[in-house]
């Protein structure tokens, strides 16, 4: 596909492919030349597509040479603003006549993506147009200016490094490719590579497998299944606190989901692994009644499915009910398009096994295999480099992943590497929990609730095994008085993967949700619940700006939406820091329980200790993480955990510096490197240890407000961000720049969830068939808002975070609701202009993508004129 015959070979064997090059070619009027079985042929591209092309190649294509008298145009409408396939693509050829520039002699128009057969279409004269509609043939990538922003924060040089805005440490040698994540470690002899082999059924049981066929490839070496694993065939131990449930390693007997695996061939190569796992034949006891799928499913269909998690009742309820709105809402999964995979690498070592993980929680990981493998934790020596992304993906779900790899290197004494491919992660591993909220609301005639009767639904997958629910409970209320709210949160089971943390787990849905209900309250009684607390973003101008834009374009439309956020952050416990002084140079080493996975956890650090320290950042280095040096570690997670070692790392320093100053005192104005010395002649202890506990931390809570602006078009679906403006209270930050960067790196994750990434399953088999980056689209570089404005509240400072600082890697997710509701506000001004009420309340469940766009739109056939 990355070459032009290869593309037009795949649009030979798909015709359903929507191929621009093809599309091109057809317009153009070009032919392709065929070589091979039988004589020369030279066909259109159109002729092509019924051609017999066994043992025929594709060798030249002719264009035909066209005079100035010709014009050319082509667009295309895709999932989101570049690189991805044209959902709808068409292409324009005019001949023009020479002396009369505005009579057309001749066109050839090809739509692609719609059906197989062309049209032709009369060009409308442009001064015929109507100015109305004008902005329907506007095209967003050819009038899409660069992007910009602003980045505004207050630094205090007099406490530097610590507030220094500052680039990542290791961002040099990650840009040139230097860094080393698992799967960078150089092979060994003997490695080997294996591969999940999957279940092809929802739901049923197995009868037999039969590796046979795969076994007998040249090369493929072994297949292990659940009665090969010579401990507990779960990868998550109850043993570890938050883990709920066991999970299989290999189905035993009863599929709880499509792709589960059953086992695990070994092989030389990757791609002979995943070949051969492709051939092991699995017979299965089917299970006739169709996979429950979605929270609506178990809810209709097996009641049984959904068990009540907590209740927090109201505690007051008032009087002056002016209105009542009820209704339901779905917000859907997400994968997290981690840019390293779930991957491990084994290795047999003297007293056990090396282990070099992709996981942000140690202990969880050690626990785990060791139970799997039935050896001691001290057996098993895990290290982490550093993790290539995570978003929580890899707290508990890295677990199997690596006690699969681990179960080989146990069992056939030879290292193993196990990189699991973009269609694995998305087929087999959980996602964000999808979920379901019903409510009713009484309010009174300004939109204050009176009382509110709140329900939520997660989708946890097949067990409820991750707590995610738990952080639903304390991020509910979001910034508003709940007194008057009664809430219920609900655990639900289906047939799929189970589910598992996604960056603000449980709190971007249950804020979500709560902003939803405060969205319809304010379009159902034609209110803007936010006025007041708006005038400092210049909201009252913009809404003017936004409202005139709408009068003049029909098929262009914009919308205007704010999102506030009062972010719970968890009370997090159990880290570890050690940290130890060379006397030869006085260099500073620190081993830290937290995993660097790119929000800058080491830079933060070593700013601390530098400031702590009195000493030049160049001396101090952080080194992986290990299961040695950091036992007993609890996850990293919850935008806590750098706080955290911070905390630990300064209370470190502190019990150093407290044994140097009997030395400092002896000596006139040392400097580090003579006190250093010093110290260790005297025989004063340069290494220490502090573990973070519930005593060292307290709960609060981060705030922050996003306004967004969005061009929707109205025809296509297509929309632009327009520009967005984000103020968060971070504290004092401990480094600005990487803040900023996770702000808006956070926010465009969530701008994904809610506009392009789409997950959909067969819904009969349970399979998911949106399982690789050619159906599952993120966000890229211009989609991000063409105008990105970043604040952090000035002169902040938080009493009880350390230096003052608050949680900032993941609260910005929840704020990303806003282009919603701005892609919302646009849809009903189209909506407003075919005839429907302002007023009347539309669902858009999942993402706003192309087809809900235009769906909710509702435009009506008879308005489709030009004049």
């Amino acid at each position: 596909i990355g070459t032009v015959a290869g593309n037009l070979m795949t649009k030979y064997r798909l015709n359903a492919f929507s191929s621009d090059i093809f599309l091109l070619l057809e317009t153009i009027g070009a032919t392709l030349v065929l070589v091979g079985k039988g004589p020369l042929m030279e066909v259109t591209p159109e002729q092509f597509l019924s051609v017999d092309m066994t043992g025929r190649v594709i060798t030249h294509v002719k264009i035909p040479p066209r005079s100035h008298q010709y014009q050319f145009v082509s667009f295309k409408i895709m999932p989101r603003a570049q690189n991805a396939h044209a959902q709808v693509n068409a292409a324009f050829l005019y001949e023009f006549d020479e002396h009369q520039k505005d009579v057309v002699l001749s066109a050839r128009i090809v739509i692609g993506g719609l059906s197989g057969k062309f049209g032709l279409l009369v060009l409308i004269p442009k001064q015929r147009l109507k100015p109305w509609y004008r902005s329907g043939a506007r095209d967003f990538r050819k009038t899409r200016p660069l992007s910009k922003g602003s980045e505004v924060y207050d630094t205090n040089p007099i406490i530097w490094p610590v507030n220094e805005p500052m680039p990542k440490l290791d961002a040099l040698v990650q840009c040139a490719g230097e860094a080393q994540y698992c799967n960078d470690l150089p092979t060994q002899p003997k490695e080997v590579f294996c591969a999940f082999v999957t279940s092809d059924i929802g739901t049923g049981e197995i009868e037999s497998i039969d590796a046979t066929p795969a076994l007998k490839i040249p090369g493929v070496l072994a297949f292990f299944s659940a009665k090969d694993i010579p401990g507990k065939n779960s990868f998550l131990s109850q043993r570890v606190p938050g883990q709920l449930l066991p999970e299989e390693v290999f189905v035993e007997k009863t599929i709880k989901y499509y792709d589960q695996p059953i086992g695990l061939i070994v092989a030389e190569t990757e791609r002979l692994a995943y070949r051969a796992a492709l051939l092991v034949k699995v017979n299965y006891k089917l299970d006739k009644k169709k996979p429950i799928l979605t929270i609506k499913d178990a809810r209709e269909r097996e009641p049984s499915r959904v068990t009540l998690f907590a209740v927090l009742p109201a505690r007051a309820r008032g009087v002056n009910v002016q209105r009542i709105l009820k209704g339901t809402d779905e917000i859907y999964a997400q994968y997290m398009y981690t840019m390293e995979t779930q991957t491990t690498v084994t290795r047999p070592s003297e007293d056990g096994i090396d282990v070099y993980a992709s996981t942000q929680w140690l202990d969880s990981y050690q626990v785990g295999l060791s139970e799997v493998l039935n050896i001691p934790q001290n057996r098993i020596n895990i290290t982490v480099p550093r993790c290539g992304g995570a978003y929580g993906v890899k707290i508990s779900r890295a677990n199997h992943n690596g006690a699969a790899c681990a179960l080989v290197t146990h069992l056939m004494g030879r290292p193993c590497r196990f990189v699991m491919s973009m269609q694995s992660n998305l087929r087999v591993v959980g996602k964000r929990l999808p979920c379901t909220r019903d409510f009713e609301v009484g309010v009174s005639s300004s939109g204050e609730i009176q009382y509110l009767e709140y329900q939520l639904f997660g989708d946890n997958g097949y067990v409820v095994s991750d707590p995610v629910s738990t952080a639903q409970f304390t991020g509910v209320r979001n910034c508003y008085d709940n007194r008057r709210w009664q809430f219920k949160i609900f655990n639900v089971t289906t047939d799929t993967a189970s589910n598992t943390f996604t960056r603000s787990p449980g709190t971007l849905e249950a804020i979500a949700m709560t902003e939803q209900i405060m969205e319809r309250i304010s379009y159902e009684l034609e209110r803007d619940p936010a006025q007041v607390r708006l005038n400092n973003i210049e909201y009252n101008k913009r809404k003017e700006e936004v409202d005139n834009y709408n009068k003049v374009n029909r098929w262009k439309k914009r919308g205007l939406r704010v999102a506030f956020m009062n972010w719970p952050a968890p009370t997090l416990i159990d880290y570890h820091v050690l940290l130890s002084v060379y006397h030869g140079d006085a260099t500073v080493v620190i081993h830290h329980g937290g995993i660097e996975m790119g929000q800058g956890i080491n830079t933060k650090v070593i700013q601390a200790v530098a400031y702590t320290l009195k000493i030049p950042i160049e001396k101090i280095k952080c080194k992986p993480a290990t299961a040695s040096t950091n036992p007993n570690n609890f996850a990293t997670g919850g935008s806590r955990t750098t706080q955290a070692v911070c905390f630990a790392a300064i209370k470190c320093c502190q019990i150093i510096l407290d044994r140097l100053s009997a030395v400092r005192d002896t000596l006139n104005d040392p400097t580090w490197e003579i006190l250093v010395e010093a110290a260790y002649i005297r025989g004063i202890n340069l290494q220490t240890s502090y573990r973070v506990t519930a005593n060292d931390q307290v709960p609060y809570r981060a705030g922050g407000v996003a306004l967004a602006e969005v061009e929707l078009d109205i025809l296509t679906g297509e929309h632009e961000i327009l520009r967005v403006d984000i103020i968060e209270d971070v504290g004092t930050s401990i480094n600005p720049e990487l803040d900023i960067g996770q702000i808006e790196g956070a926010f465009m994750m969530g701008v994904g969830y809610w506009t392009h990434e789409e997950l959909i399953y067969d819904e009969k088999t349970g399979e998911l068939l949106t399982d690789r980056s050619w159906y599952y689209k993120v966000p890229l570089t211009k989609d991000i808002p063409i105008d990105f404005r970043i604040q952090l509240r000035r002169n902040s400072y938080n009493p009880i975070g350390t230096l003052g600082a608050r949680a900032v890697a993941e609260p910005p997710t929840c704020l990303s609701i806003c282009v919603a509701f701005a892609l919302r506000e646009a849809i009903v001004s189209s909506r407003e202009n075919t005839g429907y009420p302002r007023n009347k309340w539309f669902r858009v469940d999942g993402p706003f993508t192309l087809a809900a766009n235009v769906l909710s739109a509702g435009v009506k056939l008879e308005e489709f004129l030009f004049y």
